[in-house]
Parts: structure tokens; sequence; C-alpha cells
């Protein structure tokens, strides 16, 4: 009687995954060459050697082959959810701004992940926003999005 070989969601992401950041290192390659010729050095070089990285692993990759269990339902669900949540929170940034999108993704993410400590989830969320908002919109002069409903409802 013959083995059928299960292959793990760990296995298929350890393909997918590279492949995706190899082809998004290609189109910051052929991006560079619009920029000024000394402007474009760096993102050039920069995607030249992680595409290197990229396909060093996927070398050292090829011949592993793992036999798991298939991926539990519950485990499906909390990644389909992480998946979800990142286009959603592109939709926050620019309809309620950094500050409400960032508290709602950071409260979901942590939920997600089992995390029920509800100081934690009130604490955690809130501090990062806000050292983020500090690092980022006051030292270092980015401008954060500041959503289009909020700055209307509140000015």
């Amino acid at each position: 009687m013959s083995k059928r070989r299960v292959y793990s969601w760990v296995r298929v992401a350890e393909i997918v995954f590279p492949l995706i950041l190899l082809a998004f290192c290609l189109t910051l390659f052929f991006m560079g060459f619009k920029y000024r010729p000394r402007t474009r050095q760096l993102p050039q070089v920069t995607a030249v050697l992680t595409s290197a990285l990229i396909l060093v692993h996927l070398y050292s990759t090829r011949k592993v082959v793992r036999e798991t269990e298939p991926m539990p339902k519950a485990s499906r669900r909390s990644l389909l959810v992480l998946l979800g949540i990142i286009p959603l929170f592109m939709v926050a940034l620019v309809t309620l701004g950094f500050a409400p999108s960032s508290i709602l993704l950071i409260f979901t993410l942590m939920w997600t992940l089992g995390m029920r400590s509800v100081t934690t989830l009130a604490a955690v969320p809130v501090g990062t926003t806000l050292f983020l908002y500090y690092v980022f919109g006051k030292l270092l002069g980015v401008p954060l999005p500041a959503g289009v409903i909020l700055p209307r409802v509140l000015g």
C-alpha cells in the first residue's frame, strides 16, 4: 500500500511567497530605469541583491519535502482573516485616516491571533499608533493620511 504525501500550506508558502517577492524585485528593477542614472542605483542594486537571496532560498529548499497534516480549519480561517485585513486596511487608510485605521488593524490582528486581554487589546493598538504617529508624523515629518470622512465630520 503506497503512502500518499500531504504537503502542508507552509511548504506551498515557502515557494509561492518567494516567487511573489521575486516578481516584486523584478518590477522594482525595471521601474528603476525611469529614474535618473544616479537615483536609480539604490533601488536596482537592492532589487538585484534581494533577487539573488530569493533564488538562493528557492534553490536550498528545492529538495526539502515535508509530510505534514493538512492545515486545521481554525488556522485556515485565521489565515484568511489576516490576508483579508490588509486590503481593508488600505481602504480604511484612505477613508478614515491613519490613526483610526491603524488602531482597528492592530486590534483585529491581535484578536485574530488569540489575544483576549481587554487591557492589552486597548493599550497596544493605541500606544503603537501614537508611537508611529510621533516618529513618522512629528520627528521625520512624513505626511500621514488624514482620511476623507473624519476631517469632514470633525472639522
